[in-house]
């Protein structure tokens, strides 16, 4: 196994170097990240892109990166160099972390038989390129590369990599932002490295998906100073929300006895209600990206009674209905995948019947899709 420790991880997949450097690019490429071939240009239609497996990662963890199509003019390809650098600018060389190329026995395009390690600016491992010069996969390309042992919070890196398709053609300055120890209330920081395309939000492992979390948008409700956290009711009118409450519901046999977790939880009496009467919890706004949403809820009700999830944003649409009849607490999840700010809605619906009552406890948003 040979490990790769680079600042910035450059994908350079070069016709030029392919041509010239049948064995990977020279190390005066490690600069530029640039074929030297004379005649060679940049490819116009940048088909290809790199997609990491966190956007969001910790201290020493181990990713890793695939080389994918992302518009049409891609294809297989013959060549690549890919670093991770600490700034943006192509001028700064200054690399971090460590790239591991190892045996994969079995895969369909073993990353040992196709691609090696180098040593960049006198520094062990801190970029990768081909090994040969066969036609290759993009979607078949993955790379493994290991974070600093130290970042700051926010802290923001750049995978850079350059792709040569053919001699005549190849793309460079392919640049992904990543960030290390991320503060997802941070929306300035996080827009930093908002992924170029919304299907790329959810990656694996879940949280190192890009999603922008306000603060205090999951909720247990046992705080005295803040309640209801970062969420509020829809509807002003008192006879209308949610009640906070410790214990059973005021009458017997209609709802739950404890919360799910800690000592409090939310409910919404059904007593005294008409049919379609409506209570509403609405979440902070500025969700972003790929993110999930669980939590508990206990509806020992008749099936008139209606819980619905809807999101608010440039494109409001009802996730989903709930019809739930169970004298237990009953954990429910929803996936989302959002491009532009927004706001979850949580509404329920009275039956007009005393056996009505809805709990809820323990809201969650968490990056990734849920488990």
């Amino acid at each position: 196994m040979a490990r790769v420790i680079f600042t910035a991880i450059a994908l350079f997949v070069g016709i030029c170097f392919v041509s010239a450097k049948k064995k990977g690019p020279p190390l005066a490429a490690c600069k530029s990240m640039t074929p030297s071939h004379a005649g060679v240009k940049p490819g116009a239609k940048k088909p290809y892109h790199v997609i990491p497996a966190c956007y969001v990662f910790e201290e020493n963890e181990i990713m890793q990166m695939r080389l994918k199509n992302v518009r049409l003019g891609g294809g297989p390809y013959k060549g690549m160099f890919m670093q991770v650098r600490k700034e943006e600018n192509i001028k700064k060389t200054d690399t971090v972390g460590e790239f591991i190329v190892n045996d994969q026995p079995g895969e369909s395009q073993n990353p040992a038989d196709n691609f090696q390690p180098m040593k960049c600016f006198g520094i062990d491992n801190s970029a990768v390129s081909h090994k040969n010069p066969s036609l290759k996969i993009a979607e078949s390309t993955f790379v493994t590369w290991k974070g600093p042992a130290t970042c700051k919070q926010n802290e923001i890196f750049y995978i850079r990599a350059t792709v040569v398709k053919l001699f005549h053609e190849f793309q460079t300055d392919i640049v992904v932002p990543i960030i290390c120890n991320a503060n997802r209330s941070d929306v300035d920081v996080m827009e930093k490295i908002r992924p170029i395309h919304h299907a790329l939000y959810c990656s694996t492992p879940p949280r190192g998906s890009w999603a922008i979390i306000p603060e205090y948008s999951s909720e247990s409700f046992e705080s005295e100073t803040l309640p209801m956290g970062g969420w509020s009711h829809m509807f002003s009118d008192p006879a209308h929300q949610f009640k906070r409450i410790m214990g059973p519901t005021p009458t017997e046999g209609t709802g739950a006895s404890e919360a799910q977790d800690g000592d409090y939880y939310l409910y919404f009496e059904a007593s005294g209600t008409r049919k379609f009467d409506s209570a509403g919890l609405v979440s902070p706004h500025g969700l972003v990206g790929c993110f999930c949403l669980s939590l508990w809820c206990h509806m020992d009700t008749d099936k008139r009674t209606q819980f619905r999830i809807s999101v608010l944003g440039d494109e409001p649409r009802t996730l989903s209905d709930i019809v739930l009849v169970n004298p237990k607490w009953s954990r429910v999840t929803f996936d989302f995948q959002q491009v532009t700010p927004a706001t979850i809605v949580i509404q329920v619906f009275s039956s007009g019947g005393e056996k009505g009552d809805i709990g809820i406890d323990n809201l969650r948003i968490q990056p990734g899709k849920c488990s």
